[in-house]
């Protein structure tokens, strides 16, 4: 387990998801912007699977399996279902959301694992690899490098060759800790631990450019602007009222969604907020899969 004690930035893992699974229980909230309440989320949700669907797209990706690392409340089921995905499966480190997923789709096998831990290795799922694995939202919460190195070890062991790694961060340069669940790692530090893999960067898609959290760097004003847009939503959210705060966070998120779009469109956020990397694997490099 990680944590970083006697720091402003501990953090246990296992009590922070099972909490948030546990108070939100089914809810885009548990798995996006817990504070900025279930509109906001439902809103962004949609450009979190508008991008997936997008840079699946563009490199012609089309799979008949997928493996779900930290599905969370299934938010992508209906990404899988539209790209006529025949087989999903997921795995979350909350108990709680994997009951929930099993009864809301039974045709699915839904796992309680840690991706970090060795055990991952493993576990039996349904099948040995998949043609796509995402990881999405997942990996920049291992705060410890060690854990981020043997998450990602894990997940891209599942991974079919051919097949594809579906990934995202803010892909900030260099590496920040501005969370304690959060700390935000560069594509290079990602492509160095891939590409011994046997794994190759295809491609990359802009999530969002105000509408999550940015990481300015220092000495670009552009990215402080996306950064304060950021501060006054997110604040704004917070101070409501909890009664209003679903209905007001989709409306905002609605009335901010043309400036994200075409913030997005001038490719000014690359490296500064969220985005989406699609990694293929080309041989079985580094792997010794231990179900063989």
């Amino acid at each position: 387990m990680s944590r970083l004690s006697g720091t402003a930035f501990a953090y246990d893992r296992f009590a922070y998801w099972r909490g948030l699974h546990d108070r939100h229980r089914g809810m885009l909230q548990a798995v996006g912007y817990p504070a900025l309440g279930e509109g906001f989320n439902r809103l962004t949700y949609r450009l979190r699977l508008g991008a997936a669907r997008r840079i699946l797209a563009y490199k012609h990706a089309a799979p008949t399996s997928v493996l779900e690392c930290g599905v969370g409340v299934g938010a992508y089921a209906r990404l899988w279902f539209t790209l006529g995905v025949g087989h999903w499966e997921g795995v979350d480190i909350s108990p709680v959301t994997a009951d929930y997923l099993r009864a809301r789709f039974s045709g699915s096998a839904f796992h309680v694992a840690d991706v970090v831990a060795p055990e991952f290795a493993s576990l039996r799922f349904s099948r040995d690899t998949y043609d796509l694995v995402a990881a999405i939202d997942v990996l920049y919460h291992q705060i410890d490098d060690e854990d981020f190195a043997q998450a990602l070890r894990n997940v891209g062991a599942r991974v079919a060759v051919g097949g594809y790694l579906l990934v995202s961060d803010v892909f900030s340069d260099p590496a920040r800790q501005i969370a304690p669940h959060v700390k935000r790692r560069p594509i290079t530090q990602y492509k160095s631990l891939l590409s011994g893999l046997g794994f190759a960067l295809v491609g990359r898609e802009p999530v969002f450019a105000v509408l999550g959290d940015p990481v300015p760097r220092h000495g670009h004003l552009g990215d402080f602007a996306l950064f304060n847009i950021w501060r006054v939503i997110s604040k704004s959210l917070r101070a409501a009222p909890e009664a209003v705060r679903s209905s007001l966070g989709w409306a905002v998120a609605a009335g901010v969604l043309p400036l994200d779009f075409v913030l997005r469109a001038l490719g000014i956020t690359e490296g500064v907020n969220l985005e989406l990397a699609l990694f293929q694997r080309t041989s079985h490099a580094g792997f010794k899969e231990t179900w063989q």
